[in-house]
């Protein structure tokens, strides 16, 4: 709804373009962190103990095939759902930004360098790798 209003408000004067293909970008990241967080938040976890040294850590368990938890194979949970909160805080800020340019006739700042939420090794698994070397 709120893209197609967007599209709307954009088409009725040209200088609005600029501040529509922001708020466009906004939806774009935030759905494409929507689908992340949904990841991280309702995939099946197993809790894992190191035998060596006793710690616990929650991992995914992408055995049976689940494609959420497969998704999260690799990363460690934990440190995906704090960058998750990092990159939510950066866009909510930079919304802000938008909003005091369409309401209060701020200029419209840059765009932010969002945080990496890429692919990450299991801090687990490269202690286990330190180990062998």
């Amino acid at each position: 709804m709120l893209r197609a209003a967007n599209g709307a408000w954009a088409a009725q004067d040209s200088n609005r373009k600029s501040i529509s293909k922001e708020i466009e970008w906004i939806l774009n990241e935030t759905d494409n962190l929507f689908g992340k967080r949904n990841d991280a938040l309702h995939a099946p976890m197993l809790a894992v103990m190191n035998a060596e040294t006793f710690e616990f850590n929650v991992e995914p368990n992408y055995f049976w095939g689940h494609p959420m938890a497969k998704r999260l194979q690799g990363k460690d949970v934990r440190i995906e759902i704090i960058k998750y909160k990092e990159l939510a805080q950066c866009l909510n800020k930079y919304c802000l930004g938008v909003w005091g340019a369409l309401a209060m006739r701020q200029p419209l700042h840059e765009r932010p360098v969002l945080p990496k939420t890429g692919p990450q090794l299991n801090p687990a698994e490269s202690r286990q790798s330190k180990r062998r070397k």
